[in-house]
């Protein structure tokens, strides 16, 4: 049904239920046209005032709302990536809009570096972005799409921190899933 439609029906089903009510109501409990005059000047329009102000309020919140957002998922594509082989695999992604990147490594204590290019269109030298993977949680990057293609290169991480062992640096799998949403 449209929109219009269902108005009118919601219309119809409220003059329906006035005249509904009219008919049950006693005459003497009915109130006359002046109290309920005064009621419409006063408290009522006060409530009819802060029903509206809510409505467009949550309409214009659900409305605009970014987590509400959805994108409709075109393509799923799955890599299982040893690190150790610095292989770098290609995408054509000039048909999507949006994309997302999930990776982990499979096993416990290993740590890679995702580094994602996105190759640029006239004189613009594109871009990069760098990922830092580890098995105890998948590592998210969402980016909106404006590039013809895409580069994914996988290494195993490199100790940065006097903390980390050579040990924790041994990813020998990393699964990632890219999600890419049409345009």
């Amino acid at each position: 049904m449209s929109t219009n439609t269902l108005i009118v029906v919601g219309l119809v089903v409220v003059i329906a239920a006035v005249f509904l009510v009219r008919a049950i109501l006693p005459p003497d409990f009915r109130g006359t046209v002046g109290s309920w005059t005064e009621y419409f000047r006063g408290p009522g329009m006060l409530q009819f005032i802060f029903l509206v102000i809510g409505g467009v309020g949550a309409s214009a919140s659900v409305r605009f709302a970014p987590s509400l957002r959805t994108f409709p998922v075109a393509t799923v594509k799955d890599y299982h990536i040893d690190p150790r082989q610095g292989a770098i695999y290609h995408e054509d992604i000039r048909n999507y809009s949006h994309l997302t990147v999930l990776a982990r490594t499979t096993e416990s204590g290993g740590n890679a570096r995702l580094t994602i290019f996105r190759s640029g269109l006239g004189n613009n030298p594109g871009e990069s972005k760098q990922l830092e993977i580890s098995s105890t949680l998948w590592a998210r990057i969402d980016m909106e799409n404006s590039s013809p293609s895409m580069s994914l290169f996988v290494e195993p991480s490199t100790p940065t921190d006097a903390a980390q062992t050579p040990q924790a640096n041994k990813a020998t799998q990393v699964d990632m899933t890219i999600y890419l949403t049409a345009k």
